[in-house]
């Protein structure tokens, strides 16, 4: 059997292999995480790991596609989550990105696929189209994922729109600021134990 490639990570690091994380991955799991997401719908097949273990894992690793191609093979929840952080949009095919949405079936797996990749392809807008008319519940809940993304990108890009209101104290808000701030407390109300 042909030996894993090693691959550089951050200084001091040594090298990232499949094994390696997936061991890193393991150790910062923990038995709550695990009971918490699993009620969500993260099945069995998951170590439990904190976005915050996560996001400080992605750092450490930076960008690498060809490990993200390994850790979304895995099927193990964490390492595609962690698969998402550092895949390179620009390397994920089109039909790579419809593979890996099929394999989903967790409402986190599908918004981290399209907020951490899809959003950042060429082919964004085709499956925006493509998606967002689907009936599937995950590939229909990845097309609106990706709208919501597209229109925040969209109203940042526009920037400040003045309206005339004319003798009202009615004001219009930054789009952008605005749509982050219903993100906001919609984290907020799921904060308790969700992810």
């Amino acid at each position: 059997m042909k030996a894993k490639q090693q691959r550089k990570a951050a200084p001091g690091e040594g090298t990232w292999s499949l094994s390696a994380v997936m061991a890193e991955l393991k150790g910062l799991g923990t038995a709550q995480n695990r009971k918490v997401y699993r009620r969500h719908g993260a099945g069995e097949k998951q170590f439990g790991v904190s976005f915050a273990n996560l996001d400080a894992l992605r750092r450490r690793i930076k960008k690498d596609h060809e490990l993200a191609l390994e850790l979304w093979q895995s099927g193990n929840t964490d390492a595609r989550i962690l698969a998402t952080m550092i895949a390179d949009p620009q390397s994920l095919s089109p039909d790579q990105a419809e593979a890996w949405l099929a394999e989903c079936s967790y409402y986190v797996l599908v918004d981290a696929l399209v907020k951490n990749v899809i959003v950042k392809t060429g082919y964004a807008d085709d499956k925006l189209a493509a998606w967002t008319g689907s009936e599937g519940e995950w590939r229909g809940r990845a097309g609106w994922m990706l709208l919501s993304l597209t229109a925040l990108q969209v109203a940042s890009a526009v920037g400040t729109v003045e309206v005339d209101h004319g003798e009202t104290s009615c004001r219009t808000p930054a789009a952008a600021a605005y749509i982050r701030k219903g993100w906001e407390r919609k984290q907020q109300r799921g904060k308790a134990g969700s992810r």
